[in-house]
């Protein structure tokens, strides 16, 4: 590959596109014979990876993130931003194990949709847009709140406790995004998920079952309580002192 493509596509999961082969002096030809010989394969119209690079992305589970990459490509759209389901699932967070493979984008000037992909028309603040590596997408909070519209509400409240413990967002901010989208389709679920939400639950079955306990009308309780206790033959101090026992004596 000519050193210029070979930038291009290390900086975009090795995907090249028509555009950049044509500034490295490949004809349409040799495209077309890349690509017949196996040795590329077109993802989207006018955007191509090598078959060994696709191959060792689906053997480390980017399969994925190839796929939303090729669109935003095929797109060509700048003011078009992976939004919705998409962008909670490429920012690692829980996401509904029926969720269809359509990747989502959001755009402010238009509607669309494609093969495989969803364009929604919506207004987009510079504090709703992120950069992450080759990725244009919405923030943490606007990915989670927008899906939520859309989503059960377990299924949301699940991704919005997972994301303030890893740190991708505040109940602050999914509140602020909620009330700002408080007149949009399915607002009213993303804000009860939002009010449900607490971002101390570590796993998705804690959160189903605080549900199902808030459900069953009890009343609640405080999540990842710690209780001390004094070890038998520790030279460490009891609980009534003001230093803290070993981690080891810690029970959650």
């Amino acid at each position: 590959m000519h050193p210029t493509l070979r930038a291009a596509a290390d900086r975009r999961l090795g995907l090249v596109t028509a555009v950049d082969a044509r500034r490295a002096c490949y004809s349409a030809s040799e495209i077309r014979h890349l690509c017949s010989s196996g040795r590329w394969v077109r993802l989207r119209r006018g955007v191509y990876v090598p078959a060994g690079t696709l191959a060792e992305h689906e053997a480390q589970g980017r399969r994925h993130q190839v796929d939303c990459l090729a669109v935003l490509f095929a797109l060509d759209r700048p003011s078009a931003v992976l939004s919705h389901a998409t962008a909670v699932r490429l920012r690692g967070l829980p996401t509904p194990r029926n969720q269809p493979g359509v990747v989502r984008h959001t755009d402010p000037h238009q509607w669309r949709r494609g093969r495989d992909w969803a364009m929604a028309a919506g207004p987009l603040e510079p504090v709703d847009v992120t950069i992450s590596g080759s990725f244009r997408l919405t923030s943490s909070a606007r990915s989670l709140v927008d899906a939520a519209r859309e989503w059960s509400l377990e299924d949301a409240v699940v991704a919005m406790d997972a994301a303030p413990l890893r740190e991708r967002t505040t109940s602050a901010e999914l509140a602020r995004v909620a009330g700002v989208q408080h007149h949009w389709p399915g607002a009213p679920r993303a804000q009860r998920a939002v009010s449900l939400a607490d971002g101390r639950a570590e796993s998705s079955l804690e959160t189903r079952g605080r549900l199902r306990i808030v459900g069953a009308g009890l009343p609640p309780f405080d999540l990842q309580r710690e209780v001390w206790s004094e070890v038998a033959g520790s030279p460490w101090p009891t609980s009534g002192s003001t230093s803290r026992p070993p981690p080891s004596s810690t029970v959650r």
